[in-house]
């Protein structure tokens, strides 16, 4: 796992594959169904912005780790999938989506060097319940299907 970024998988058909099909077929159909599978996490990336919701204290961070969240298609050799993602906004070379995502952290205390220990906000895992990730399954499945037909009819 990269150590800018955190993220999970929805398994896919095989993308590479089907969007290198689409291509020679029909250039725009492979545009509009990578399109439609990012489509597709955008409930999941709400549900996680709603989770991270404002605080007066940290309201900028949460923005910036909102700001952050994204659905990433990977279609390679050796890895493929659709993938939501969180890069955040990092700081002194430590990505504060990480952290937050933890129960607590410690970190220095503004222009000293006393330390004090954070009450995390988790928001990455806990709003992505099962339903949801069998919704994002079953876009990616009817976007896959409904290219296909394209294609074939």
């Amino acid at each position: 796992m990269d150590e800018a970024a955190f993220d999970f998988d929805i398994e896919t058909p095989d993308l590479r594959a089907l969007l290198s099909g689409l291509r020679e077929f029909e250039p725009r159909l492979a545009t509009n169904l990578r399109r439609q599978l990012r489509a597709a996490g955008e409930e999941i990336i709400d549900e996680q912005r709603r989770e991270l919701g404002p605080s007066e204290s940290e309201e900028q961070i949460r923005d910036q780790i909102a700001a952050g969240l994204k659905t990433r298609i990977t279609a390679g050799k050796t890895r493929q999938g659709v993938a939501i993602r969180s890069t955040g906004p990092r700081r002194e070379g430590t990505n504060l989506a990480r952290l937050f995502e933890k129960r607590s952290w410690r970190h220095r205390v503004f222009g000293s060097d006393q330390w004090v220990e954070q009450q995390g906000y988790p928001y990455f895992f806990e709003p992505v319940t099962d339903e949801l990730r069998t919704d994002m399954k079953d876009r990616i499945d009817d976007a896959v299907q409904d290219a296909l037909r394209t294609v074939t009819t």
